[in-house]
């Protein structure tokens, strides 16, 4: 697979999860926020944050896995 083409899935599967969750992970995981800031910026417990970093992982890897499915 080409680069872009990895790009285009990601962003796709991205997409499509809600506001907090899309949220979340860009912050832990692309901008590598700490947690507790990203509760501050989002005015969350710590324990939704793990919550919702664990629905938007979940969601990306079933999604990725059924766009590369034999």
């Amino acid at each position: 697979l080409k680069d872009s083409q990895i790009r285009e899935a990601i962003d796709g599967c991205l997409s499509v999860l809600n506001e907090n969750q899309r949220q979340v992970f860009y912050l832990k995981e692309i901008q590598d926020e700490n947690s507790e800031e990203i509760c501050n910026i989002m005015e969350i417990s710590s324990s939704n944050l793990r919550v919702l970093l664990y629905r938007a992982k979940a969601y990306l890897r079933e999604c990725l896995e059924s766009k590369w499915a034999l």
